[in-house]
């Protein structure tokens, strides 16, 4: 049996590691968990017939769909037409609208392409800022978490064990169902895991019993040169789904559970986005940050993405996005299927800076390997198809007074590998995350080399 089911359990530790999240237990008394009703059906009555048509899939067609990703200029070629400041923009630095290349070889046979196009903020000065990783502590509890569980309250499942075997029976169901398997010998060896994890769930539910969390935050030790991290998790019966909730000082997530839950999404992206702005409005984020990107996505198993609208709404910094801050949504037919949070505070007012010729930025690129890492697969392709100029946090690990916010260029794409069958398969990394990065100002690489 291949790998996939082990990184699906562990899926939730690496997340929370990379937030800083321990595993501490809550003592408390037992407690019956009421779900609230759901946000959507609370909504319907009030929305206008047409939208709630749209609603229940009677009028969420592609077409509609469609219209509002390009409304936002977020699909094919209609894009608004640029502003000065970014006319302006273009001509100081030398920045095209596209640019095209292909490295053929990097000299251990992976072929490099260039064919992305190159956007530019709606901005004409850049600064380098003093800013931190915001922290996330009790005041964010109530700020942030409180008013997303509603009536739902925040519980542990006991056993322990109850949680891995739920998400195991469910990953191993949708793999059989949908045939993500190669060959009879592991067909097999799911069925006999399915039979195996049944039989060993209907043990374990007889002793399961939902445990009280308290809504503050507990300390763990953490090995990695001891540094101790504050941390909040937990389970919530929370609209239409549990959801996994998990908190540190480093950010805030919600994720359904079981992790593998088949999920639908008929809804308008129109219904989807308000959705979305209803959340951060409880969040009290209204205002603050800013929509970034809205897309459609389809369900890929592969890659652990769920159906959905994807949203990204962000903080700026002069008209400026800033990268990896604000807020990430996944909406579908039953509200939330995903929602994380983390930001910087910004310190003061900056020094103003001047980038280097866009040039010099497209000879970085010619002379750097982009570096991914997918073993045991074998690279052979990588893409490039956008280009963007956004802030990026640097930190300085030895003085902190130096971290902060400088100009970026980003690249995305996507890459091509060969599994360890031999297929050949295409790797769309996550929406916002890029493959190489290069610092605007000074030309040192952030990240991809």
């Amino acid at each position: 049996m291949k790998k996939r089911v082990l990184v699906i359990l562990t899926i939730g530790l690496l997340f929370s590691l990379m937030l800083g999240i321990g595993c501490g237990k809550a003592v408390s008394e037992n407690i019956s968990v009421k779900k609230p009703d759901a946000l959507l059906e609370e909504e319907d009555a009030s929305l206008p017939a047409e939208e709630g048509q749209l609603k229940n899939g009677l009028g969420s067609t592609e077409e509609s769909v469609g219209r509002k990703e390009k409304e936002l200029g977020l699909v094919g070629e209609n894009i608004p037409g640029e502003t000065e400041k970014q006319k302006a923009l273009r001509e100081k630095y030398g920045i095209p609208e596209h640019f095209s290349e292909e490295k053929a070889s990097r000299g251990d046979g992976v072929v490099q392409t260039i064919d992305a196009t190159v956007i530019v903020p709606d901005a004409d000065s850049f600064l380098e800022v003093f800013a931190e990783r915001k922290s996330f502590g009790e005041n964010e509890i109530g700020q942030y978490v409180e008013p997303l569980l509603g009536e739902g309250g925040l519980y542990r499942v006991e056993p322990e064990a109850y949680e891995y075997l739920v998400d195991m029976e469910q990953e191993t169901k949708l793999r059989l169902e949908n045939q993500y398997y190669d060959g009879e010998e592991e067909r097999r060896l799911l069925e006999e895991a399915l039979e195996s994890d049944k039989q060993w769930l209907e043990e374990v539910e007889r002793e399961v019993q939902k445990v009280e969390v308290p809504l503050q935050m507990e300390g763990y030790q953490k090995e990695e040169g001891g540094r101790r991290f504050e941390h909040l998790e937990g389970f919530t019966d929370w609209e239409q789904r549990t959801m996994r909730v998990n908190m540190s000082s480093g950010g805030m997530y919600f994720l359904p559970w079981p992790h593998m839950e088949k999920n639908s999404c008929t809804i308008s992206m129109e219904l989807a986005e308000d959705l979305a702005e209803d959340y951060m409005e409880r969040m009290g984020l209204s205002g603050d940050l800013v929509l970034d990107y809205a897309k459609k996505q389809e369900f890929d198993y592969w890659s652990g993405q769920r159906e959905g609208y994807a949203f990204r709404y962000v903080r700026e910094l002069n008209g400026v996005p800033i990268v990896y801050s604000g807020l990430d949504f996944i909406i579908d037919d039953k509200g939330v299927a995903e929602l994380s949070y983390r930001d910087y505070d910004i310190g003061n007012d900056g020094t103003p800076v001047e980038l280097l010729p866009f040039s010099e930025i497209q000879e970085i690129y010619r002379q750097s390997d982009i570096r991914i890492i997918c073993e045991p697969n074998k690279l052979e392709s990588v893409s490039l198809e956008e280009f963007r100029l956004v802030y990026r946090w640097v930190e300085d690990l030895e003085d902190a007074q130096n971290s902060g916010l400088v100009p970026a260029w980003e690249a995305y794409g996507f890459y091509t590998y060969i599994d360890e069958n031999g297929n050949r398969k295409i790797s769309h990394p996550a929406e916002g995350e890029c493959l190489f990065s290069v610092n605007a100002v000074d030309g040192s690489i952030l990240y991809g080399d």
